[in-house]
């Protein structure tokens, strides 16, 4: 992130951790882009916080890594590790219509994919499929 400072590029890094929940959406409510999980050691995915990041229309970077891939296709994340963060930033930072789109695909993702609505027809299809409907 320094290196993006000192080439004039307006960027503010806001740790959120250890807050209560409130706080800690009232914080993702101010920021512009949000860093979910980054670790080189093999992803983890995407975790509850990147899904109320991508609900808040928040474009969120997150290390998804190719078992996450496979498992899940058609996410919205930004898929970035250490050493392509910085890349992934600038151009959201520099592509206001590409921010817009990936804030906008990830809001409608999450309508589609983890809605009470969704989730709970998922749970009847797996009900119905398993015979307990």
């Amino acid at each position: 992130m320094t290196d993006m400072r000192l080439r004039g590029m307006p960027v503010e890094m806001v740790m959120i951790e250890n807050l209560s929940h409130a706080k800690a959406l009232q914080l993702k409510a101010s920021c512009d882009i949000f860093i979910d999980q980054i670790a080189d050691s093999g992803g983890w995915g995407y975790g509850m916080s990147g899904v109320e990041a991508l609900a808040m229309g928040l474009p969120t970077i997150t290390r998804m890594g190719s078992e996450m891939q496979e498992f899940v296709t058609d996410h919205p994340f930004i898929d970035a590790t250490s050493s392509t963060l910085e890349h992934e930033l600038t151009r959201l930072i520099e592509d206001p219509v590409y921010r817009e789109t990936v804030s906008r695909d990830g809001r409608e993702w999450v309508e589609r994919t983890h809605s009470i609505h969704a989730v709970a027809n998922q749970l009847c299809d797996y009900w119905k499929r398993e015979g307990w409907m």
